[in-house]
């Protein structure tokens, strides 16, 4: 399996790895509040919109392209106009709504067409082509690609015909008709090389390589692949080099020569890794499973298989939470043009009521007097009806940011897992692995099936918390002992918390409190109470203490990213369900002043089930 990679256009499209800062969006956001000359304001506005696109924030970015179409609007300026949608249409494009991104790619391509602004034309017509590619309507993605590649070369805007060629390239190769691709990816190729774009060169020896190894000459693919690995090692596009080194132990993989293949496929997935490709990870472990079935190597192989398997679960719950995402953004958006819609209709009731009121006097005053009584009661009713849907729409928003928090929080806890045994695997210790491997794929059944779940029985966080704990504690070469304690008096099978609630907490205690313990043997207690009709949780470590811990973790520049989330989660929960869950940080110290350790107490409402299903 071969990726393409996509160049860019020269205006408008989004990349495949575009980052932004929050300064230029600081420095836009100022630019558009002090701006005096309107026809400056919507460009930076229509800038403002793709920044925010690029930066993830979709609600946003279609706000502010919306600003830009009403300002453009009353200046008459076509051309900005057409900006303005095509911001609209990209949004509409990255949420996989493609309806209504075509129609908003078509009106920005009349607006363009109306002032004969061939640069738009083009942006407008590749925006176009890559909804119908999407759609496998190849005819039509074809049909707009050279649309705008007859414009491009006209104009002589070589970096767009670089795109529009590439763009066509991509449809050949779905199409599988590899000849007519390979004779597209080698004419952007051409102007790259003109150019001196190296990313882009890279870009296009990575599809031409994809060719070649297609067709069997994989003489051509490697030399191919391996030139554009140099190129992005020179600029350090990771995603770039994953994707070929990966390529590269796919060839070596299929001439047998299996060394090579396990050397590249084990740097493809380390480096997909450290930048969390899912997508490379899945099938650098497949095809590693594929290497060490067929050398008997039956112990790896199955690892790297149980491995690809749950990366595959986690990229189907990944997009699953994101289709919940863009449903519920497009809702918004549906939303807010049937409340402009609203307002129009209200308008023209209005303008009647005028004519109306100047054929006869008399008949005016007693219409005025019934159309404001009638509006007053209108608009309370409007009022109480906006409110109710505001708190509702509030309620929704906390719900899918809880969601997309637990959706974070599983593949964390999952990769987290993994790690733990990670070095028997290396060690080749086959009878260490395989007991511990039971445990690990047992706690993976136990994280995916209550995934879904609102809350679970506090004996199964437990049990989770116990086989997640011994993983640490071996992989950690038992620098640490460890004890979990829960009161007798509890029904812990019937008393519900949200899952994975206390795992973050243990983990902190572990990675950044014990691990780096030297002198002296580390202590994890986690103890189960009820205080005041409420479960407290307790995790007492005998580890460095915040400070250090803080010190060092400055130092390599790193945040626990699990214990972020589950504070947020914590924040989120109390909001929407009205309860009160609680967590307290307690520094330890012993006589001298100096660090015994941390003591984190969490408190949970005992009818905490009752709150969020009720």
């Amino acid at each position: 399996m071969y990726f393409s990679l996509v160049l860019l256009p020269a205006m408008g499209q989004a990349q495949k790895q575009e980052t932004t800062s929050g300064r230029a969006i600081d420095s836009l956001l100022t630019l558009v509040k002090t701006d005096k000359q309107d026809t400056s304001k919507v460009a930076h506005l229509c800038l403002l919109s793709k920044e925010y696109r690029i930066n993830g924030n979709i609600d946003i970015a279609r706000s502010e392209a919306d600003e830009a179409v009403k300002l453009a609007e009353r200046l008459g300026n076509n051309v900005f106009i057409g900006k303005a949608y095509n911001n609209i249409a990209s949004v509409y494009y990255y949420l996989g709504v493609y309806p209504d991104a075509l129609s908003n790619y078509l009106e920005a391509l009349k607006m363009f067409e109306k002032e004969k602004n061939s640069e738009g034309i083009s942006v407008a017509n590749i925006g176009i082509g890559n909804v119908y590619r999407d759609k496998v309507d190849y005819a039509n993605a074809l049909k707009n690609y050279f649309a705008a590649l007859d414009i491009d070369t006209r104009s002589n805007r070589r970096r767009s015909m670089s795109v529009c060629y590439n763009d066509i390239g991509i449809v050949y190769w779905n199409m599988k008709d590899y000849k007519q691709a390979l004779g597209f990816y080698l004419k952007a190729l051409e102007i790259d090389q003109q150019l001196n774009n190296k990313d882009d060169i890279a870009t296009d020896l990575t599809n031409t390589g994809n060719v070649y190894s297609q067709n069997g000459d994989t003489a051509k693919a490697l030399d191919n692949y391996k030139k554009a690995l140099g190129l992005f090692a020179l600029s350090g596009n990771k995603p770039g080099i994953a994707i070929l080194t990966g390529n590269i132990g796919e060839i070596s993989f299929k001439q047998k020569k299996f060394k090579d293949a396990e050397k590249y496929l084990i740097a493809s997935v380390n480096i997909a890794r450290s930048i969390n490709d899912l997508k490379e990870q899945e099938y650098d472990y497949l095809t590693l499973s594929s290497l060490y079935a067929l050398t008997s190597s039956w112990q790896k192989a199955y690892v790297y298989h149980a491995i690809y398997a749950s990366i595959r679960d986690s990229i189907t719950h990944l997009d699953d939470t994101k289709k919940m995402v863009s449903e519920a953004m497009t809702y918004e958006f549906q939303k807010k043009e049937l409340a402009i819609k609203s307002e129009q209709e209200k308008k023209d009731l209005m303008a009647k009521a005028e004519i109306k009121r100047s054929r006869v006097l008399l008949l005016l005053f007693i219409v005025l007097a019934l159309f404001a009584l009638l509006a007053a009661l209108f608009i309370l009713r409007s009022l109480k009806a906006a409110r109710r849907e505001k708190l509702i729409a509030e309620q929704q928003k906390s719900m899918m940011e809880l969601k997309a928090l637990r959706a974070q929080m599983n593949p964390h806890f999952i990769f987290n897992a993994i790690n733990s045994i990670q070095h028997f695997i290396l060690k080749n210790d086959s009878d260490e692995a395989q007991k511990h491997l039971n445990k690990f794929a047992k706690l993976i059944r136990k994280v995916l099936e209550n995934s879904k779940k609102e809350t679970i029985p506090l004996s199964e966080e437990v049990q989770m918390l116990q086989l997640y704990t011994e993983l640490e504690a071996v992989r950690f070469s038992s620098k640490f002992n460890y004890k979990f304690v829960v009161n007798e008096e509890l029904n812990a099978a019937s008393i519900m918390l949200p899952p994975l609630l206390i795992q973050p907490f243990v983990e902190n205690a572990i990675w950044h409190g014990l691990m780096h313990m030297k002198e002296k043997q580390g202590e994890l207690i986690v103890t189960f109470d009820k205080e005041n009709n409420m479960l407290k949780c307790t995790i007492d470590d005998n580890g460095i203490g915040r400070k250090r811990s803080q010190e060092m973790r400055d130092a390599a520049r790193h945040e626990p990213m699990g214990l972020s989330i589950t504070h947020e989660r914590v924040q989120i929960l109390n909001e929407v369900y009205k309860i009160s869950i609680r967590v307290t940080v307690i520094d330890k110290v012993n006589t001298d002043g100096s660090s015994s350790g941390t003591r984190v107490e969490i408190t949970i409402p005992l009818n905490l089930n009752s709150n969020i299903h009720a």
